[in-house]
Order: structure tokens, then sequence, then C-alpha cells
């Protein structure tokens, strides 16, 4: 059994790893130059009219900076370092003692004390706390919080707005048939 677990990790980390390998091979094809927002101002071309006498502007689609993929992030608190909020990770999150942001994890996040990470492709997993807007996976510790949950909420309280499917002493899903449930519950 132990085998066959670090054989699916192994092909979860994996997984991430050529994801980012993938985003940064994207990043150097279109060579896009990062300008901060502020910094991007509309342009404008001038097209033959379609009316004679008439010149028509259209607006162009400002510059968008590359997205910022990391293989391995280690959180200590909410928000810090300042990396967490903003940067992906394709591969492993670690929280020591607590990992959040509002970026995406693909891969496994596992945190000692609560995993907060907004979207998370994968496994989300603490000793006492998770909580996430997206689960694409499995989301395991004492306490799951969930918009929406593709896969499954594992833990002694899961809590979903959304679709979900829990095992646990105590599910909760707004707007299931039940919402209240002990042992399994589920929303389509």
């Amino acid at each position: 059994m132990k085998k066959l677990s670090l054989i699916v990790i192994a092909l979860i980390v994996l997984g991430g790893f050529s994801i980012v390998q993938g985003a940064e091979q994207g990043n150097k094809k279109a060579a896009v130059k990062a300008v901060p927002e502020k910094a991007v101002a509309p342009k404008t071309e001038t097209k033959k009219p379609a009316v004679p006498g008439k010149t028509a502007v259209l607006p162009q689609t400002p510059v968008v900076p590359p997205e910022k993929w990391d293989f391995l992030q280690i959180g200590f608190w909410f928000g810090f370092p300042t990396s967490t909020n903003n940067v992906n990770v394709g591969g492993i999150k670690v929280g020591a003692p607590i990992s959040s942001g509002e970026s995406t994890v693909c891969g496994i996040e596992a945190a000692l004390v609560c995993a907060v990470t907004d979207n998370v492709d994968g496994i989300q997993t603490s000793c006492i706390f998770n909580k996430a807007k997206l689960i694409n996976g499995l989301q395991f510790s004492i306490m799951n919080w969930s918009e929406e949950v593709n896969g499954l909420q594992l833990g002694i309280v899961n809590i979903a707005t959304g679709k979900s499917f829990q095992i646990g002493i105590v599910n909760y899903i707004k707007g299931a048939l039940i919402p209240w449930m002990p042992v399994i519950n589920v929303k389509f």
C-alpha cells in the first residue's frame, strides 16, 4: 500500500512539473513583455472608413503579463511570503504551519495547521483546517470548507456551498436535497 501511495504522489508531482514546463515554454514562444497594468494604455488604430468622410477608431487589447509558476512553494503564514498569494504551484505547496493564496495548486498542498489556497487541482490536506473556492480532487482534514468540490471531501466536518461528495461525521452542502447528513452527503 505504501508503494502505491508513493507512486500516486510521484505521478501528481510529475504531472504538475509538466504543467510548469508547458507554461514556461508557452511564455518563451509568446515573448510577451510584462508591463504593469497601470502603465498599459489602450492603443488605437485607424481603419478605412465604411462611410466616406468618417474615420473609425478601434481599441486594441492591452498586453497581459504571463502567469508565474513554481514547482515548490513554502508558506509560513497567511500571505507570507507574498509570493504565496499570486504565484501558481505545479508540484508541492507546503504550509509550515499555514499555506494560503489566491492562486492555483496543481499537485499537493499540505500544511501543519491549515491550507487555504483558492484553487486546488489534486490534494489539499492539513492537520486541522482546509478552505478553498474550487477543489478538483481530494480535500482531507479535520474540517474542510469549499465552495465547489469535483471530487471528495474527507474529514470530521465537511462544508460545501456548491456541488460536493462528502464523507465524515458532520456533512453540510448548501442547496442539497438534505443539506445536513451524517456519514455521507452528495450534491451533483
